[in-house]
């Protein structure tokens, strides 16, 4: 998203009037989540790779929101990716505004794009 379109994003959520108070809970987060990325509070995934340290592969998203408790609250067919609070913590996003704090040691973070390397072209 550019900055415009975060923008409106976070006018759109505090207009509020298409939704009940039940989601209120919801809204706060997208609309803290966005104001994170307009302000620079985290770093996007360009620029590295994340790598499941269980697997050595790209993560499989889908299954990690699924089955793994500490992402239960992400929505696993809307993941958006990872990022890096200001912190330095890695965290998951999805497009509902959701967001998960990632275990310590669970992933691996490549500088730079990873790309698999058969062993023919490891020779």
């Amino acid at each position: 998203m550019n900055k415009q379109e975060i923008e409106k994003a976070i006018k759109y959520f505090r207009a509020g009037n298409f939704l009940g108070k039940s989601m209120d809970k919801h809204i706060n987060v997208a609309i803290s989540v966005l104001e994170q990325q307009l302000n620079g509070g985290w770093i996007p995934t360009t620029g590295f790779t994340v790598i499941d340290t269980e697997t050595g592969q790209y993560p499989d998203m889908s299954n990690i929101a699924r089955f793994e408790e500490w992402a239960e609250s992400l929505i696993y067919c809307d993941i958006d990716g990872f990022a890096i609070t200001e912190d330095g913590y890695l965290i998951v996003l999805d497009d509902c505004g959701n967001m998960a704090y990632c275990p310590e040691g669970r992933f691996k973070i490549a500088p730079e794009p990873y790309k698999e390397v058969s062993d023919a072209e490891r020779n």
